[in-house]
């Protein structure tokens, strides 16, 4: 004989909630205030002092001297720009300090696919790299005569056509930028090799 298992509302609730529990504890969220609006900013890296999104870290490159280091940086600046003259804000080479100013063309996790401008900082010492890449801000028009910081953009309610997007956005986000990041950090490895030929 089978016993019927009875699951009352008040259960059902409790197990919902119990499921649900680790999508919310796993998120990171930042909340703040902004032109006179409180902004929750789920999962993606929110720099508090000055209120931006900004990925940054320092990545260890054993027995890589400054100098090298900093050559490969400015090698892979030259490859990926189309002109690098035009991106290179500060070229500081005794400091071991590149600032470049980019455009990500067609950004694919808006609908819209707008362009999107950014600030890529990269410090270099002795088997060390920093990046930070920040100020991000969306062109509004094709020739990014107009911008809007990308923070207000994604909380403009006419961004997405779905929550689903919304939700979406910053997995996506972070996966660009990682991939953009590796990129770099793969090619100033990958670069030590000995130039003899």
């Amino acid at each position: 004989m089978k016993k019927k298992i009875v699951v009352s509302k008040v259960n059902k609730i409790i197990l919902l909630l119990f499921f649900m529990l680790p999508f919310y504890a796993f998120s990171q969220k930042t909340v703040f205030q902004r032109n006179g609006k409180t902004l929750t900013i789920y999962d993606l890296p929110v720099d508090t002092l000055v209120y931006e999104i900004a990925y940054e870290k320092v990545v260890n490159l054993d027995s890589m001297t400054k100098e090298k280091i900093y050559l490969n940086c400015f090698e892979w600046v030259s490859k990926t720009y189309n002109s690098a003259n035009s991106v290179i804000q500060m070229n500081d080479r005794e400091a071991g300090v590149l600032v470049c100013k980019g455009v990500f063309l067609d950004c694919p996790f808006f609908p819209n696919k707008p362009d999107i401008k950014y600030t890529l900082t990269i410090k270099v010492k002795e088997n060390k790299l920093k990046y930070r890449v920040d100020g991000f801000n969306v062109c509004i028009d094709k020739n990014c005569n107009s911008t809007q910081d990308i923070i207000d953009y994604i909380w403009s309610p006419f961004t997405f056509y779905s929550i689903k997007q919304k939700k979406e956005f910053p997995s996506k986000f972070n996966e660009y930028i990682e991939l953009f990041i590796r990129n770099l950090i793969n090619f100033t490895k990958g670069s030590n090799q000995s130039d003899d030929w």
